[in-house]
C-alpha cells in the first residue's frame, strides 16, 4: 500500500504474481496471493509516473511486540550470559529481521509510520533488538524453519490509555472516561509540572552557582506534561504506530504492559479495571485489523518488589481478561523478574513459553494458556483442595531446601514436600503460611494456625520472597492467584 493521485494506477510484482489497484482518497492498496515461506524476493511497485525495487524481501511469520518497556528493552541493554550469546551468536539467523520506528504520537489515524525500517539481525544489529522478542524468534525459526519477522511497536512508560482509538473509547461507556478525565487535568498537570520544572530548575541553578555538577533530572520533568501533546496522551500511539500497520497481515500480537498501570497512586479505574481496558484494547485492535480472532498472547507481569506498585492486582486483571477474552493466551512469568529492577534481565523463560504458546496455536489452530489457572478450592478436613483448569503432563516440584533434596535422593517422594508461596485464611481474613503438597492434579493446602481455611491465595505478593517451586512437567509454572479472587485481606 502506499500514496497516489486520485485514479493513479498502480502494479505490483512480487515472485512471479503481478496486482493492480488504483488509488482513492490519496491511498491505493493491493492483496497479494500467499507465498509459501522463504525468499529472498525482489519485489517491483511501478505507476506511470515511475517504480520502486525493494530487494531481499522474505514471507514467514510476523508477530507484533506490543506494550511498554519490557517489551522494548532491548539485548544490548540486557546484562546476562543469555543475551551476550544471543548477540554473539546472531550472524547465524539472518532470516530474523525487526521493523522499527521513530517514536511518534498523534491526534488521528495516521496513513504510515515515522521512520520505519526493517533490520536484518546479527552481531551489530542484535543489540537493537527486543530481548523478549528476539528470544522469542530464535525458538520459532528453529521450530519452523521459516523466516520470522517483528514489527515493534512498544513504547516505554505507556499505559493503556495510549494503545485505543478515541473514537473505540467514546463509544465504551466505561473506557469513555479515560480520554475524558485525562483532557480535564491537562490544565492542572500544566499548573504542576511548571512548578517542579522551576523548582528543579533553581536547585539545578544553586549547584552550578556554586560550582557543584547538578542534580539529574527525573524521567517525569524530562518527559513533560501529560498533556495534549504528551507521547503518553489518550490514543496518541495507536494513531502513529499501531493504526498505520493495520493492512499488514500478521500471525498475531505480543502484549507486555501493565507496569504503568499499576501504580498505587492512579484513579483506581485506571488500575482496579485493568482487565476491561486490555480487553478494550484487544476489541479495537482486531476490529481495526479486520481479525475478530487476531491473537494475542499476554505476558503477566513478573516478580518486582516495589511498594508503590500493585503488580499481584494487575497480574490477576491480566488474568481474568484472557479468561474473557477469546484466542487470546497468559504467558506467566512470575519466577523471574528482580526485587529492585523493573526490567529484569532474566527475559529467556519468557521468550521460550511464549514460542512454546505460539507453535502449539500454529500447530493445531488452538490458541490457550499452558500454564495451570486457578479453577476451584474446596474444604476437606480442615484443608482446601485447590484444583486448576489443567495440569499438562502433571504437577511437579521443582525446588528444593538441602535436606529435601537429601531427602530426594534417600528415596521419599518429592510429591510429600512442602510447596512454598501458599497462605491460607479463616474468617477473620488474616492469612497464614501454609503447608502445600501436591494432591494428584491439584494441591491440598492447610495451616495449623487456621483451623478453617476460607481462603486461599500463592505467591501473592509483588516480589514473592521464595522462588517458586510449582510446575507443570512441561516447565510451565502454576500461574499466581488469589481466592475468593475479588477479596480484601486484613493486615
Amino acid at each position: 500500500w502506499g500514496q497516489g493521485d486520485e485514479g493513479e494506477k498502480v502494479r505490483v510484482t512480487l515472485a512471479g504474481q503481478t496486482k493492480e489497484g488504483a488509488a482513492t482518497g490519496g491511498r491505493w492498496q493491493v492483496e497479494l496471493d500467499p507465498l509459501p515461506a522463504g525468499g529472498p524476493h525482489e519485489m517491483r511497485v511501478e505507476s506511470a509516473k515511475g517504480k520502486r525495487e525493494l530487494h531481499d524481501v522474505w514471507a514467514g511469520e510476523v508477530w507484533v511486540l506490543a506494550g511498554q518497556s519490557n517489551m522494548r528493552w532491548q539485548l544490548g541493554r540486557t546484562v546476562s550470559v543469555e543475551a551476550s550469546e544471543a548477540i554473539a551468536q546472531a550472524d547465524s539467523h539472518p532470516r530474523i529481521r525487526l521493523f522499527d520506528q521513530s517514536y511518534a504520537a498523534a491526534d488521528t489515524r495516521q496513513p504510515d509510520v515515522v521512520r520505519g525500517k526493517w533490520t536484518v539481525a546479527g552481531t551489530r544489529t542484535a543489540p537493537e533488538f527486543s530481548t523478549v522478542g528476539y528470544y522469542f524468534a530464535v525458538q520459532l525459526e528453529a521450530a519452523l524453519d521459516v523466516p520470522v519477522g517483528l514489527v515493534q511497536t512498544a513504547v516505554g512508560g505507556t499505559m493503556t490509555r495510549s494503545w485505543m482509538s478515541r473514537e473505540f473509547m467514546a463509544r465504551d461507556p466505561f473506557l469513555q472516561k479515560i480520554p475524558r478525565e485525562y483532557d480535564a487535568g491537562i490544565p492542572a498537570e500544566k499548573k504542576r509540572y511548571a512548578e517542579q520544572k522551576a523548582a528543579f530548575d533553581a536547585k539545578a541553578q544553586a549547584a552550578r552557582d556554586a560550582g557543584q555538577r547538578g542534580p539529574d533530572m527525573p524521567g517525569a520533568i524530562k518527559r513533560g506534561p501529560l498533556d495534549e501533546t504528551s507521547q503518553h496522551r489518550p490514543a496518541g500511539n495507536y494513531y502513529a504506530r499501531v493504526a498505520p500497520l493495520q493492512p499488514l497481515t500478521v500471525r498475531g500480537v505480543i502484549w507486555y504492559q501493565g507496569e504503568s498501570n499499576a501504580a498505587t497512586n492512579l484513579p483506581a479505574f485506571q488500575r482496579d479495571d485493568y482487565a476491561r481496558h486490555l480487553a478494550g484494547i484487544i476489541a479495537n485492535w482486531r476490529a481495526d485489523w479486520g481479525r475478530d480472532d487476531l491473537p494475542f498472547l499476554v505476558v503477566q507481569l513478573p516478580a518486582f518488589g516495589a511498594e508503590n506498585l500493585d503488580f499481584p492486582l494487575i497480574r490477576q486483571q491480566q488474568e481474568q481478561a484472557v479468561r474473557e477474552t477469546k484466542n487470546t493466551a497468559l504467558i506467566v512469568a512470575i519466577d523471574t523478574g528482580e526485587a529492585d529492577q523493573i526490567h529484569p534481565a532474566d527475559k529467556l523463560p519468557v521468550g521460550r513459553r511464549l514460542a512454546a504458546t505460539a507453535l502449539r496455536y500454529i500447530a493445531s489452530g488452538e490458541l490457550r494458556t499452558l500454564s495451570p489457572l486457578f479453577e476451584k478450592a474446596t474444604a476437606e478436613g480442615g484443608a482446601l483442595l485447590v484444583g486448576f483448569d489443567q495440569v499438562g503432563g502433571g504437577l511437579v516440584k521443582t525446588q528444593f531446601t538441602l535436606p529435601e533434596f537429601i531427602g530426594v535422593t534417600r528415596g521419599t517422594p518429592p510429591d510429600e514436600m512442602d510447596l512454598p508461596g501458599f497462605e491460607v485464611a479463616g474468617e477473620d481474613g488474616q492469612y497464614r503460611p501454609a503447608r502445600a503438597v501436591i494432591a494428584g492434579e491439584g494441591i491440598r493446602v492447610a495451616s495449623e494456625e487456621v483451623s478453617s481455611p476460607a481462603s486461599v491465595r500463592y505467591l501473592w505478593t509483588g516480589f514473592p520472597e521464595t522462588s517458586p517451586a510449582l510446575y507443570t512437567k512441561e516447565g510451565q509454572p502454576v500461574a499466581p492467584f488469589r481466592f475468593p479472587a475479588g477479596e480484601v485481606a486484613k493486615p
